[in-house]
């Protein structure tokens, strides 16, 4: 089962990603969760800062693919969040 931390960060990815590739979404990216203990919003700081931790992953995982670049490089493969 995924953990709802990973979760978030899937989360916050692929809505910013739907949204680059759709030009009818737009906006601030809003993420909810709710659980047992009731609904909560995440601040726009606390979504981007989820989907850069996201793409940081994303970016160390494809170093051994494009050896020779940094993870900074390969990270502007995605859009900021």
């Amino acid at each position: 089962m995924l953990e709802v931390v990973n979760a978030v960060k899937i989360s916050c990815y692929i809505i910013n990603e739907v949204k680059e590739s759709d030009s009818q979404s737009g906006g601030q990216t809003k993420v909810v969760l709710v659980d047992s203990n009731g609904v909560k919003e995440l601040t726009p700081d606390e979504v981007k800062q989820n989907y850069d931790e996201f793409v940081n992953l994303l970016a160390e995982g494809f170093l051994p693919i494009f050896q020779g670049r940094s993870k900074d490089e390969i990270k502007k493969m995605w859009p900021t969040g």
